[in-house]
């Protein structure tokens, strides 16, 4: 009988264990899901990202007070509205950093500005090319749009006609964004009362003539904006024809190097501005460097022709792909030394900022225009290219990861809890225009910004979402050997090439292949065949064509226009954008094509599109979304960052 009972108690006592494993199990599935901790199921290569997210550690927190919290810090600052200053440097490699994991480069102040801010580890240029991809900063439309780059036949190509027309004819006497009817980043700023300044390459200005400056987009002041989108020499006197040299450069002198002109320039427009503490300033440092000529100080030459011979590995290491030799190894004395004198730039106006104690009510963003200039057009050796964007393949020119990729750091002194964010979430430089915006507590202009979308969410509470239903589009007409147009979708990257009548297409599955090194687009038919036809829609809706018949919506208006914001405008016929005009609208009010139309001529990609061909539960709904039913109803992170008619059907 004891025997019995000893083990019926032993049984008992068996299944209380198993009941109480399965209620913790139960318990902490629950606060899991609660807390929104992403749970990964698969067994994913390891990355760039997941390098510099090793020992990075998401912070638990309420994300329905922390969004408000962040929302009132918009819109409610110290004093008043911010102080923004954007800082552009051309031709800066994804990899040219230290925060990037560079190598070889030096760059603590960058650093440091990454460390107090948020840096982003999939920031997206809108070309892999100088003009166009400013084009779609200070638009905040995908260049394409306003026919930029421009190709011997033009927009015709595509059916646009009209718009072809419009855009010769009134760009002539401006520059490679409407000056008329149209508002662009500076306008933005302007209209709300900021002071603007803007200090260095600009390159949107019409060639054939030699006009268009920063001055008809909202920017009072400018120095250095000259014709060239590069100069001769980064040394004193910058340019062989006095057209083609940086204007309005006070005290330069033999032996001054063109960044750290810009740099004391810079300075003093914030101790002008700081004279006017009621009024906030807008200013943008583009720095000419790291562009071509390959030009540095010689200590920092020096410092680097030595750091180079400590080097235990191969120097000046290429690779061959696509009919292009490109630099894979990153140890270009002179071009680190370049991108050390950019370093010191942002040190040196962080500290004024600091002494003129405005650093606490200053966003700070740090970009590039493209990715950084791997390879080039005339081919030639290696040790002659200035940097190298490898893991990534190719760089400038190109719309392959090296190209496109870009660094973007947001540095927003109010907002202590996004302070050394490491955020995953994917932008596209047209975001910039409604992101500064948003921050700066300004409303958003959706009818300018067509493209762009506010990335002040990634910043904090979608910060660890990696792909999202919002797809990127690139076009890229007039290279010679590099692709043609490319989407990005969630994880999948097409990318199309297209030389006359040719036409290759290829696939790449980021997730699994950030370094584009397995193309699959036989193993998934499907999507391939789905990416290709919403690219071929895209190039189908830039523009409405009709609008621009008989009627150029960017000529200049007749007569003066009456307008509540014609005070801040030198310019009292430039009407800025209001409202959208119906019948003579720029882009098409449809910027994509309808549900029934892309049912009807896309097979649409079903609801596993952002699925590996290896895994099919590799990620789950939940990781494009953190339980966006908390966002605050009016709130305008509410706004969906994709058109809806573009997800996959379930």
């Amino acid at each position: 009988a004891m025997s019995t009972s000893t083990s019926s108690h032993m049984t008992v006592k068996k299944c209380s264990c198993l009941l109480v494993e399965k209620v913790v199990i139960v318990i902490l599935f629950i606060l899991c899901h609660c807390l929104a901790i992403h749970i990964p199921i698969f067994d994913q290569e390891i990355n760039e990202t997941d390098l510099l997210l090793k020992n990075y550690t998401i912070p638990l927190f309420n994300q329905e007070s922390d969004e408000t919290n962040l929302l009132r810090q918009n819109h409610d600052t110290i004093n008043g509205k911010p102080n923004v200053i954007l800082i552009i440097i051309d031709d800066l490699g994804i990899k040219d950093l230290g925060c990037y994991n560079s190598p070889f480069h030096d760059t603590p102040h960058i650093d440091r500005l990454a460390k107090n801010g948020v840096q982003f580890l999939n920031a997206y240029a809108s070309h892999p090319k100088c003009v166009p991809s400013r084009v779609g900063i200070f638009s905040g439309r995908f260049p394409a749009r306003f026919g930029s780059p421009k190709t011997k036949r033009g927009m015709s190509q595509f059916g646009y006609k009209n718009a072809e027309k419009c855009y010769k004819e009134s760009f002539r006497s401006s520059s490679l964004i409407p000056v008329y009817n149209f508002t662009s980043l500076g306008d933005a700023f302007k209209i709300h009362g900021y002071n603007t300044g803007y200090v260095g390459k600009w390159h949107l200005r019409n060639k054939a003539i030699r006009q268009g400056s920063p001055k008809g987009h909202g920017f009072d002041d400018t120095i250095g904006v000259c014709n060239a989108g590069s100069v001769d020499s980064h040394f004193f006197p910058f340019g062989k024809k006095k057209i083609d040299r940086p204007p309005n450069l006070t005290g330069a002198s033999k032996g001054d190097y063109l960044t750290d002109q810009l740099t004391k320039e810079s300075i003093q427009l914030l101790k002008k501005y700081r004279k006017y503490p009621r009024k906030p300033f807008f200013l943008v440092l583009s720095h000419y460097a790291v562009h071509t000529p390959l030009e540095a100080k010689r200590e920092y030459v020096e410092k680097y022709l030595r750091k180079r011979k400590q080097l235990k590995r191969p120097v000046d290491q290429g690779k061959f792909d696509n009919g292009e030799h490109y630099r894979i190894s990153q140890d270009n004395a002179v071009y680190a030394a370049m991108v050390q004198s950019v370093d010191d730039s942002v040190g040196k106006i962080r500290d004024k900022l600091r002494e003129l104690k405005i650093e606490e009510k200053t966003i700070i963003v740090f970009t590039s225009d493209n990715g950084g200039q791997s390879s080039a057009e005339d081919n030639g050796t290696i040790d002659n290219k200035a940097t190298s964007n490898a893991p990534y393949r190719h760089g400038k020119r190109w719309l392959y990861e090296g190209g496109i990729r870009v660094p973007l750091i947001i540095f927003d002194p109010r907002q202590n809890q996004i302070k050394s964010t490491l955020s995953k979430y994917p932008t596209i430089n047209t975001d910039i225009y409604p992101t500064l915006l948003h921050l700066a507590g300004l409303p958003l202009r959706p009818n300018d910004h067509i493209d762009g979308r506010s990335i002040v969410p990634g910043m904090d509470i979608h910060s660890n979402i990696r792909f999202t239903s919002r797809p990127f589009f690139w076009f890229e007409p007039i290279g010679k050997v590099e692709p043609f147009a490319s989407i990005l979708l969630k994880n999948w990257k097409f990318v199309e090439f297209k030389r006359g009548k040719k036409r290759r297409l290829e696939l790449y599955n980021l997730a699994n292949d950030p370094y584009e090194s397995r193309e699959v687009k036989n193993k998934n038919p499907i999507v391939t065949k789905s990416l290709s036809g919403q690219l071929e829609a895209w190039k189908r809706t830039w523009v409405n064509d009709d609008d621009f018949k008989n009627n150029c919506f960017y000529f200049k208006p007749k007569g003066p226009v009456k307008t509540p914001f014609q005070k801040p405008f030198q310019n009292p016929n430039k009407k800025p954008s209001q409202k959208p005009i119906q019948n003579s609208f720029h882009c098409s009010t449809t910027p994509f094509p309808s549900p029934q139309q892309v049912k009807k001529s896309i097979p649409q990609i079903p609801s596993i599109l952002h699925i590996s061909e290896k895994n099919n539960n590799m990620f789950s709904s939940q990781t494009l979304s953190r339980n966006p039913s908390v966002v605050p109803s009016g709130s305008p992170l509410n706004r969906p960052s994709y058109d809806p008619r573009f997800l996959p059907s379930k």
